[in-house]
């Protein structure tokens, strides 16, 4: 779409008496009519004057610029000279009088959609020089040429007071490399030479300040009268100046790093708008701005001082640690699409202050191992060296990647990593924690994973890592992770604890299951699955062990038999209640300890550890299982099977999750299910070595829904609300069974205090109270359809959690009970409806509010996966309908419209959006969001990484536009 006519860019106005900048996207717009945005550089000369301006411009580069009475004085006005449109230097020409702050008056564009985007900052703060802080502070970085002329602002004497309000203002004391523009000054006065050292004189009278710091360099070109000669040749003159002082200002810009891209200039120079809204005294950081979707991490220096814990001697620092560390900045640096910015500059305004934390109460870097000691001062300019190395090579011609020369120098000293461990750090990357622990007991981060695993094809966030970065020793068993994709949402299984009534949600799960009627293991639908006490159990053995419902089902008979099996009596009643009840109090449990850990033992190998390789990763499903701390105070924590990774707001009762600890990634998986089965009264409490005592949850938190929840904020930013949220129960009293009792209940033998104890126990254990605050949150909030509440009712006295015998009668009231029913089918429209999700195929674009949204709805199935066919034909069948808000797609499920090149699912669609809507799939009569829907546009380019214009920490490379393999060989879906 071409830009509009308006050519306002920036201004400064007074709305209701307040200073405000008002800023249109006049630049992107004229930016998107470059051929290369990575490879085209620009040119951005600024043009100050009034009617010999106007006169100037409309000759040079045929633009209709402001003259004297045309324009309002408070705005600069932008233009793209179109011989330089498809050249490696296009032209960007800006022009204004001044800035004068002037009351604000509104004016109507042409009736109908509005043609460009407005944003409206408050200038604080704010004083009289807000014209001259523009050009010197604010565009004075970006500009390779400032032209002035003399004759519009009133002869030679008050353009030298123009300038050296700038030079003052400019403060090059504090930026003495630059990067400077050339200054070009036009006068009709007939020697440029003389008007060149009088101007200087000028200057040098009202200030101290050297010129030759503000500028690169001064020239001055001289014009004849008008009408003398033909405007061509009056400005042919300043033309070859002004491209002359371009060249070399671009060359020296391109030597101190300042070069900018397109499409870098556009993103640098609308950050340094918003920067100077806010603060007028600071020219823009471009390399701090650069980082602005990407920032260093918060505990950069909390990760170096793990890593220097590891080391033990000077040597090994010097000789090892300082070019792997160096390797690893470097390569957060300089990510594909990144700009190369001066390597000293990154490192002492990125990374140097992080080193702070490795030694913050000396200047001295000391080792027990070793007598040698090393100043601070010279480990920075070791690192800095390294850094400075790894630029050369990758800038050179046919440099390499920063990925290759981390991976080159991860291979050099593959030998030393064999002996360095940390569930604390990433050493792969050294700026995260990690999630994925090796068969090498190596750990690795998600980021880490994405750039050295291999990616599956047709699976575009499905990735194998077949050979450990670090230490280079291959896996005997692959290891499958499958990332989140960013613009998807999140499905929430949550399974109550409940002994043997578990069966119930094992039940509820297949009926499901059956419903669904898809091959599709029941797994896939969900991205988080917490369980507490036996609900962990099944939590556990499905997503760990990837069984089946079915055999999970038979699983939980079996051990439930093996692990509730009394002690052994001598047969006679009394002296055997006599001896299970001394035993209890002895062994803290109703049941030997050992039968518990030895079913356990066998159904988790003692060999994998909670953060290995299972199907949860494969899946990409989170997990979760809560415990109780043994305390004075229990509080809850988490075992996860991610380490603890995400950010939580704070709480009073303390982190969480169990955050990672050296030695806690060893941790096996048995041992966490020993952990969160340890009922009070039936089993001891159980210790882990290096990690701490715990038990079950259950008696503090039965239904993990509200932690669920709180770890989906944490883990999935980008997501509003879960896809859909099932919560089991394990049975609980009909609702007559609450009804209030008029009789005197007062009975020391049926209402004894140790009777209403267990009472309120076991009632605090259904989570009463969770169900009225979360019923309170579906109707405020209007997630009602979202989370699903399945349980079933009682009628009699409710079984014991030991109870054994009642297995076969629960699993038949879960199966039979048709109160759920109608819920049942709602989680099965909406586990189908959460295997689409919708992608951006490139960035929104548009005038006003008003954004034409191009994109593709896509499958987490491939072509290969078990069920994908069947999922085709089972929407085609259905006569399956996906919409936009309430329009319907075109095309029928399976035809060419619905597949890319390669055999995805892929459905292309294009719509005009005002910021936020909705895909819904149809099928069987039923409506349904899919995965991540509604969608906030704001919410999809950021999740993306559509607008990390310098670079994204995986080294992806940012989508920019539709596929071109695909673009033309169908027709692209629009929707009216």
């Amino acid at each position: 779409m071409p830009p509009c006519k308006h050519s306002s860019w920036l201004g400064a106005k007074r709305v209701q008496g307040e200073p405000t900048l008002i800023e249109t996207d006049r630049l992107s717009a004229l930016l998107s009519l470059l051929h290369n945005l990575d490879t085209q550089y620009p040119i951005f000369l600024v043009t100050i004057g009034d009617s010999e301006k106007g006169a100037a411009l409309r000759t040079l580069f045929g633009f209709k610029a402001s003259s004297k009475g045309r324009r309002s004085i408070d705005s600069i006005h932008l233009y793209l000279d179109s011989s330089t449109t498809f050249t490696e230097r296009p032209w960007i020409v800006a022009e204004g009088r001044s800035l004068q702050l002037i009351p604000h008056t509104t004016q109507t564009e042409a009736a109908g959609r509005p043609c460009h985007r407005t944003n409206v900052r408050s200038l604080r703060p704010c004083d009289d020089h807000i014209a001259t802080d523009v050009y010197a502070r604010l565009l004075r970085q970006f500009t390779n040429v400032i032209c002035i002329f003399a004759s519009d602002l009133g002869g030679l004497t008050k353009t030298a007071r123009e300038v050296v309000r700038w030079m003052e203002r400019c403060q090059p004391a504090a930026h003495p490399d630059g990067p400077w523009p050339a200054l070009v000054v036009v006068t009709e006065r007939p020697n440029a030479k003389n008007a060149k050292r009088d101007f200087l004189s000028l200057v040098r009278q009202q200030t101290s300040v050297d010129i030759h710091k503000c500028i690169s360099n001064l020239e001055f070109v001289t014009l004849l009268p008008r009408g003398t000669i033909s405007p061509q040749a009056r400005f042919r003159r300043l033309k070859e100046l002004l491209q002359e002082q371009s060249r070399a200002t671009a060359h020296q810009r391109a030597d101190r790093g300042c070069l900018y891209s397109a499409r870098h200039f556009s993103t640098l120079l609308n950050s340094a708008v918003a920067h100077f809204a806010e603060s007028s005294a600071e020219p823009l950081d471009c390399v701090i701005a650069s980082r602005a979707t990407r920032p260093v991490p918060s505990d950069l220096g909390q990760h170096l001082a793990n890593v220097f814990a590891l080391l033990t001697s000077t040597s090994q620092l010097a000789e090892f640690a300082v070019p792997m560390l160096a390797s690893c900045l470097f390569l957060d640096s300089y990510p594909p699409d990144s700009h190369c910015f001066e390597p000293s500059e990154v490192f002492s305004k990125l990374y140097a202050r992080a080193f702070d934390g490795v030694c913050p109460d000396s200047r001295v870097i000391a080792f027990s191992d070793s007598a040698d000691v090393l100043l601070r001062t010279g480990l920075l300019q070791m690192l800095q060296q390294h850094f400075q190395r790894y630029f050369a090579e990758h800038t050179q011609p046919d440099g390499l990647s920063a990925v290759a020369i981390h991976q080159r120098n991860l291979k050099r000293f593959c030998g030393r990593w064999g002996a360095l461990r940390s569930e604390r750090t990433c050493l792969s990357c050294t700026l995260r924690t990690p999630q994925y622990a090796l068969e090498c007991s190596h750990m690795l981060c998600e980021n880490c994973v994405v750039i050295h695993g291999e990616q599956e094809q047709h699976h575009p966030y499905l990735y194998r890592v077949c050979v450990c970065p670090l230490c280079h020793m291959g896996m005997q068993r692959e290891i499958r992770v499958r990332v989140h994709p960013p613009t998807a949402g999140v499905s929430i299984l949550c399974i109550d604890g409940g002994g043997t009534r578990g069966i119930v949600p094992l039940t509820i799960m297949q009926r499901i299951q059956d419903c669904i009627d898809l091959p599709i293991p029941f797994q896939q639908y969900f991205k988080l699955a917490f369980g507490v006490s036996s609900g962990g159990l099944i939590i556990m053995n499905m997503f760990f062990n990837g069984s089946t419902i079915e055999e999970s089902t038979q699983l939980f008979k079996q051990m439930a038999v093996a692990i509730f099996n009394p002690r052994k009596s001598w047969g006679l009643p009394v002296l055997s209640r006599f001896w299970r009840s001394v035993m209890t109090i002895f062994a803290d449990g109703l049941y030997p300890v050992k039968d518990i850990e030895s079913v356990l033992k066998k159904v988790f190998h003692p060999g994998q550890s909670i953060l290995g390789a299972s199907f949860a990763t494969a899946a990409g499903t989170r997990i979760g299982l809560p415990v109780a701390t043994v305390h004075t105070h229990p509080a809850c924590r988490i075992f996860t099977n991610y380490n603890g990774v995400g950010a939580r707001l704070a709480s009073p009762t303390g982190e969480p999750t169990i955050r990672a600890e050296d030695g806690f990634g060893k941790v096996p998986q048995w041992e966490v299910a020993r952990a969160i089965s340890a009922a009070p009264g039936f089993f001891p409490a159980a210790h882990i070595d290096q990690v701490g005592t715990f038990q079950d949850a259950g008696p503090l938190e039965n239904n993990p829904i509200s932690q669920a929840l709180s770890e989906m904020r944490a883990l999935f930013p980008y997501v509003a609300e879960p896809d859909m949220v099932l919560s089991l129960g394990t049975g609980e009293p009909a609702p007559a069974a609450y009804e209030a009792d008029k009789q005197d209940r007062r009975s020391l033998r049926k209402s004894g205090m140790f009777t209403r104890a267990r009472d309120l126990l076991l009632e605090k254990m259904r989570d009463g109270t969770v169900r009225r605050v979360l019923n309170g949150i579906r109707s405020a909030t209007q997630t009602a359809q979202r989370i699903h509440r399945l349980n079933v009712h009682f009628e009699g006295s409710e079984p014991r959690l030991d109870d054994t015998a009642m297995i076969p009668s629960l699993a038949s009231l879960a199966a039979g009970d048709v109160r759920i029913s109608g819920g049942v089918e709602a989680v099965a429209h909406a586990a189908v409806a959460s295997l689409f999700y919708f992608e951006l195929d490139r960035m929104p674009q548009g005038p006003g509010e008003s954004l034409e949204v191009a994109g593709s709805i896509r499958c987490v199935l491939g072509p290969a996966d078990d069920g994908f066919d069947a999922l085709i034909r089972r929407l085609a069948e259905g006569k399956a309908c996906f919409m936009v808000d309430v329009r319907p797609l075109p095309g029928v499920v399976g035809d060419r419209s619905f597949a890319d090149a390669s055999g995805r699912f892929c459905k292309r669609i294009e719509f005009v959006s005002r910021g936020q809507f909705t895909l819904w799939l149809k099928l069987d009569d039923a409506t349904t969001h899919i995965s991540g829907s509604p969608f906030s546009i704001d919410r999809l380019i950021k999740a993306q990484g559509l607008d990390a214009q310098f670079g994204r920490a995986d080294h992806q490379k940012r989508k920019a536009s539709f596929d071109h393999n695909n673009v033309g060989r169908r027709k692209k879906q629009r929707i009216s």
